[in-house]
């Protein structure tokens, strides 16, 4: 099923209605955008201030999942026929449908513990997930990367740019980031540069906002999601 373009007016709706976040890969340290050379989704920019890196989360509850939609290119975050993550105009509801999980907890040496009963956290994030198509017979493929940015091809697992023995430890795993905020967006926070002879600086509030925490390797990040905080 097919839906067509929005206009300008429904995308400025859509992000009123919507919330915004950014998709943060740590195995690459880099965001989550469509590449310039073709349709895939990959890992390789580390701009935390891309406006392509930013995806408006859509809940479809009546059809058990969601859609995440670019900020940038108005596209859809799909899965193709060949079980590869790509970013898509048109809206199909097979290929688009999503389904964002969080991960078992033995997956970072958590055995023992467990998250809150709701699947949804009720925090901010940072938090990590991960993300899969809710087409019944396409349930075990994921979304994921290899070291080079370049996409997991979940039906050809031997596809060239990323294969399945050079997958890294959690390479299905996705963190959730806050947007930064508008007062973050400045001189002293964007660059490194010198400005009129000094070393212009970046409030500490803004440096948390942007760079996001590294969910898998962060225990004070990660210990939000659960009852008692991590050891």
């Amino acid at each position: 099923m097919h839906f067509a373009a929005t206009t300008t007016a429904e995308n400025e709706a859509f992000k009123m209605m919507y919330p915004i976040y950014r998709l943060y890969f740590p195995q690459t340290r880099a965001y989550l955008t469509a590449s310039n050379d073709s349709n895939e989704l990959v890992a390789q920019d580390r701009n935390p201030f891309r406006l392509s890196a930013e995806w408006q989360w859509i809940p479809k509850s009546r059809h058990g999942g969601l859609f995440l939609r670019n900020l940038d290119t108005q596209g859809y975050l799909c899965f193709d026929y060949q079980g590869k993550p790509v970013v898509q105009k048109e809206l199909d509801f097979e290929d688009c449908l999503l389904v964002a999980s969080l991960p078992p907890l033995k997956m970072f040496g958590l055995g023992d513990a467990a998250y809150p009963k709701d699947d949804v956290p009720t925090v901010q994030p940072p938090w990590p997930i991960l993300i899969k198509p809710v087409k019944a017979k396409h349930q075990a493929w994921r979304l994921g990367f290899c070291l080079n940015g370049h996409p997991f091809s979940n039906g050809n697992p031997e596809q060239e740019a990323c294969t399945a023995w050079e997958l890294p430890r959690w390479w299905d795993i996705v963190v959730v980031c806050p947007v930064i905020p508008d007062h973050c967006w400045t001189a002293a926070c964007m660059s490194e540069a010198l400005t009129y002879g000094r070393r212009l600086r970046c409030p500490k509030e803004c440096l948390h906002q942007i760079h996001c925490d590294d969910v898998v390797n962060a225990d004070r990040a990660l210990s939000v999601l659960l009852p008692n905080p991590v050891k």
